[in-house]
Formats: structure tokens, C-alpha cells, sequence
């Protein structure tokens, strides 16, 4: 026998939430609740994975707008196409998208596409502001820890054979940058 549990989008939209509360109460044996996150991946969200532990073999996770498995729909979409790739039914209530999800379709390949499209244009308008911001001389990236005077004392101790855990509490980092800047090759 087919079982709903239902999976709520906690936001701080008090009428969204208590929407989604109102329409999964009334059609799931068992409803879970997660605060939003910017999580994508389903291991990182405990909401998630509990109300896709609590399913049954034949029992779906239903929701009640795709975006309420991300913070937007097209995100909300990567999440859903991730939950049937690993083989959870999902069922979407409301919405253009409102149906039953049970594995890849032409439809899901084609949404598939426009989110991949769609990181692909979000990733390269990044990379061309970065690239704008380093040309009006901007630096990208963490600020160095090490300068020419710290590293030169670090080589110095450890050619007087100072271990690399005593350089390191000396000069106030960690082993890690220690080893960078006496291994070879491009370093801090």
C-alpha cells in the first residue's frame, strides 16, 4: 500500500509555510520538517534525509511546489532529479510542475539540461567578474599568510633543523603552510 510523507520548507514566509503544512497534513501519513538552507546535496540536509529514510518500497515523498526543495525552482529542480536518480518517488502537489516523479524521464532529462545550462552561465558570469575585478586590479582570493620576511625565517629554522610542528607554533601557522613554503615547487 502506497504511502505520503511529505517534506515542509520552513522559511521565514510564515503564509508559505503554514500553506504547506495544511495541504501535507491532509494528504501524508507522516510529515517532516526542515529550516531552508542553501544546501543542494541530500546528504547535507537531515529534513531531507529523514523523510527519505522514513520511505517505504512503495511509498513517495511528496511535496507541494518544487521550489520548496530549494531556494529557487531551478535548484529546487537539481534536487528533485537527484532524489529519482538515487530511486525516491516524489510527488509534487501544485504548480505547472505537479505530478508523479518515479524515474528519469524525457521531461526530467530536458529539465536536467536547463539547470546544467543554467549553473554553466551562472559559473562563467562569475569567472568574467573576477576576471573584471583582477584587471581594475582587484586581488581575488584569501590574503597570503606568509610574506618574503616570514618565509625566509621559516626556511632558516628549518635548515637549522627545527621541526616543522616547532616552526610552525613559532611563527603563529600551521604545519601545512610550513611544508608549503619548504617544499618545492609554486608555493605561498
Amino acid at each position: 500500500m502506497v504511502r505520503f510523507v511529505g517534506l515542509v520548507r520552513v522559511t521565514n514566509v510564515a503564509d508559505e509555510v503554514e500553506h504547506q503544512r495544511a495541504t501535507l497534513y491532509s494528504v501524508c501519513a507522516q510529515v517532516f520538517e526542515e529550516e531552508a538552507s542553501r544546501r543542494l546535496l541530500i546528504r547535507s540536509r537531515p529534513g531531507l534525509q529523514a523523510a527519505v529514510g522514513a520511505l517505504g518500497p512503495d511509498d513517495v515523498l511528496v511535496i507541494v511546489r518544487v521550489k520548496h526543495l530549494a531556494q529557487n525552482f531551478v535548484d529546487g529542480w537539481r534536487v528533485l532529479l537527484d532524489l529519482l536518480r538515487q530511486g525516491t518517488p516524489v510527488r509534487v502537489l501544485e504548480g505547472n510542475d505537479a505530478s508523479s516523479y518515479r524515474a528519469e524521464s524525457e521531461f526530467n532529462a530536458n529539465a536536467r539540461e536547463i539547470t546544467r545550462m543554467e549553473a554553466k552561465m551562472r559559473s562563467d558570469e562569475i569567472k568574467r567578474g573576477m576576471e573584471a575585478a583582477r584587471q581594475r586590479g582587484s586581488v581575488i582570493g584569501r590574503p597570503r599568510v606568509v610574506n618574503e620576511e616570514i618565509r625566509l625565517a621559516i626556511l632558516s629554522q628549518r635548515h637549522e633543523g627545527t621541526s616543522l610542528r616547532s616552526i610552525a607554533g613559532s611563527m603563529g601557522v600551521s604545519v601545512g603552510t610550513v611544508h608549503a613554503v619548504i617544499a618545492p615547487g609554486p608555493g605561498i
